[in-house]
């Protein structure tokens, strides 16, 4: 066992619920779903007890969904779904077990493998830059997204998080900088309201929605920070 499995068992136990993604992340994705944002082939990192892509039509995609601890993970109960026990940190770095993983979610996508050759469409992680290297991660996965395809990310502040990685985001500019250097474009930030969480205290449900695109070519990081996070967007659900 891990030393991050071996911590998150400690600190959640069997004990971690998903009413933070029901009541942010998995109507967003079902909109962006049914109007064709999310495209076909999807990786779920840090995917939990109840999946975020659960609402998504089944019959559009193909979904990895990739966890530590396999026992918080849903049974692959329908053809659309591969679960993968893993490490993302360990996934997206190239060696021999990994490449067998790889090859394994390749063949369940039906894409040839050659390493990390862009075969995701969206690459989802809910919840779950408190708890990895997220900077690192963003940077390892960009060679598995296609071409413009997206990132979406919720994330909170809650839990120990110090447990499991030394500097986790701070706030919503943290993760930006970290799309920026990972090669993506900002694109929408949401803030959530506190009252789709009752009975929290503010400071645990700080929830904010950001989505992103993988860039081709160099980015004023900058100019797009500062316009990312000075603007007031929404989520590309119809756009």
């Amino acid at each position: 066992m891990s030393k991050r499995t071996e911590a998150w068992q400690k600190h959640w136990g069997t004990s971690y619920d998903s009413e933070f993604k029901i009541a942010t992340i998995m109507e967003v994705l079902r909109r962006m779903s049914e109007n064709g944002k999310l495209g076909r082939n999807i990786i779920d990192i840090g995917t939990g007890r109840i999946p975020v892509t659960i609402l998504t039509d089944r019959r559009k995609h193909k979904i990895v969904d990739v966890d530590l601890c396999v026992e918080l993970m849903p049974h692959p109960f329908c053809h659309n779904r591969l679960p993968v026990k893993a490490d993302i940190e360990e996934l997206v770095e190239p060696s021999f077990s990994t490449r067998r993983i790889m090859a394994r979610i390749a063949k369940f996508l039906d894409v040839p493998f050659r390493g990390p050759s862009q075969i995701f469409d969206c690459a989802i992680l809910s919840e779950i830059l408190n708890y990895i290297d997220g900077p690192r991660v963003l940077k390892a996965l960009h060679p598995f997204i296609k071409p413009g395809g997206l990132v979406v990310i919720l994330n909170g502040r809650r839990g120990d998080r110090e447990l499991f990685v030394p500097n986790p985001p701070k706030d919503e500019s943290d993760i930006i900088w970290a799309l920026l250097d990972g090669g993506y474009q900002p694109m929408y930030v949401q803030p959530f309201d506190e009252r789709l969480i009752p009975d929290k205290k503010a400071a645990e449900i700080r929830m904010t929605l950001i989505t992103a695109r993988r860039a081709e070519g160099p980015i004023n990081k900058l100019a797009w920070a500062n316009e990312v996070i000075a603007s007031s967007s929404t989520i590309p659900t119809t756009a």
